[in-house]
């Protein structure tokens, strides 16, 4: 049996831009800050608190056990920093610090985990604050993320550690920002949510929940090492963290849907980049003990990592790490990865160089213009497309356009004009359209018919 994981790992870092101007909350906020010591300038505390308190609620309304990940580091909270929109300061370490004295909060501070891994500080709601989310009726629909919120991530490394640079727009800065300002106010006045799905949530094999909240469908784009070559990737947005036979379940605006991917989308673009036609399946191979079908989850991912790393102990680490914590492939821990690395390093030797090249970096930025194509194009017509990177979503009856656009999008970077998509077109426990014919999604109907009624206007900027 899997020992338990540590109850710290499940959180998500402090939101500085999550905010609610409720009157409900604001109501909340102002009793909180009546017993707290009158530190800084009233509205600063008063804006920090409300920062704190809306994390707090929503971290609690989604998973009862998940902690808010924050910094103690004063330097941390740059009022200047584009990232930081709302001008938090270093007086929200203080502030915490005064819930934790008032039994509001449970706070662990920064640690080393057992891998000597430094972690953030952790936080999250004990019962008197919670009576209080309670007695003051708060909404999970009444806090999102404020209208200026960055959706433009430029990041680089340092020390093994990630941190955010502040840049300087330009137009095409500016050009990808207007877009997805569009986008996510189409996701935002769009209804994209799972009937039926379980209110506590599915259990993974680390032990951990996914509990998803259908308001959290802000997108972001994020590039990589200090520059906007590099990544560029799109992310956030519930469905990313599901499961897939879960995301087949999604409904979006009343439909059913469909998905589409690229089958071998990194693998077949350095082989046209080497003007070789690649017509194979990049992740067959032929082994004694195990089925082709049985190794594509497991060889797709470890191909990919192998573009991404330089040496072959990054890649045995990170086979490993990915194994941990992703469910869908628990079952490949026994394997034996440097056996499956030599298969695959044989199989692909016309792009041998790319290989340990760290060039996997560069072919997200590709995937992500494809997908900047393929979701423009939909968002134009007012039509909502869900993106996993190199995977699209959207209602079964615009089928017939997703795969022309994805085919459209992919020539537009490629040389080669040929690629195979694979199709996931029905969930086979037909569980959308079982649910909804014996009316028992009766809460996923309630919310479809507010996103109809309400009139939605533009909020991101």
């Amino acid at each position: 049996m899997k020992k338990p994981s540590n109850p710290y790992d499940n959180y998500t870092p402090i939101r500085l831009s999550l905010w609610s101007d409720d009157p409900n909350f604001t109501a909340l906020v102002d009793h909180i800050q009546k017993n707290i010591p009158k530190i800084g300038n009233q509205e600063i505390r008063k804006k920090s608190l409300t920062i704190v308190v809306a994390n707090l609620y929503y971290n609690w309304k989604e998973d009862h056990d998940r902690y808010v990940g924050y910094y103690r580091d004063v330097n941390k909270y740059k009022a200047r920093s584009m990232y930081n929109v709302l001008n938090i300061s270093k007086i929200i370490i203080k502030l915490i610090d005064n819930l934790v004295d008032l039994n509001y909060l449970e706070q662990k501070k920064g640690f080393y985990d057992r891998n000597n891994q430094s972690r953030t500080a952790r936080m999250k709601a004990k019962p008197k604050l919670v009576k209080l989310f309670e007695k003051y009726k708060l909404q999970p629909d009444k806090i999102e993320l404020h209208p200026t919120t960055p959706s433009i991530i430029l990041r680089n490394i340092k020390d093994d550690s990630k941190y955010q640079v502040d840049f300087k727009s330009d137009e095409q800065a500016e050009s990808m920002r207007k877009s997805l300002a569009a986008y996510n106010n189409l996701l935002r006045r769009s209804h994209i949510a799972i009937p039926n799905y379980p209110k506590e949530g599915i259990l993974k094999e680390n032990g951990h929940k996914i509990v998803y909240n259908e308001n959290n469908k802000f997108v972001r784009r994020i590039f990589n090492n200090g520059t906007f070559e590099d990544g560029g990737r799109f992310y956030g947005g519930f469905w990313q963290n599901l499961p897939k036979k879960w995301r087949l379940r999604i409904g979006i605006d009343g439909w059913p849907i469909v998905e589409h991917d690229y089958s071998g989308l990194h693998i077949n673009l350095l082989y046209a980049r080497e003007k070789i036609s690649y017509q194979e399946d990049p992740y067959e191979i032929h082994h004694p003990l195990y089925k082709s079908e049985e190794l594509r989850p497991y060889l797709k991912k470890l191909l990919l990592i192998i573009l991404n790393c330089r040496t072959l102990m990054q890649v045995l680490k990170s086979i490993r790490n990915e194994i941990q914590w992703n469910s869908e492939l628990s079952h490949y821990s026994s394997y034996n990865h440097k056996e499956f690395v030599d298969i695959l390093t044989m199989k692909h030797q016309p792009i041998k160089k790319y290989l340990y090249s760290g060039y996997g970096i560069k072919l997200q930025r590709i995937d992500s213009t494809i997908a900047q194509h393929v979701i423009d194009t939909f968002t134009k017509k007012d039509i909502p497309v869900l993106c996993v990177h190199d995977s699209f979503i959207c209602s079964n009856s615009l089928e017939e356009d997703l795969d022309r656009e994805m085919h459209i999008a992919y020539k537009t970077v490629s040389s080669s004009k040929k690629i195979t998509l694979s199709y996931k077109t029905a969930d086979p426990f037909n569980y959308y359209q079982d649910v909804m014919s014996k009316n028992k999604g009766k809460k996923y109907l309630k919310t479809l018919e507010f996103y109809r009624e309400k009139e939605w206007k533009d909020h991101y900027i």
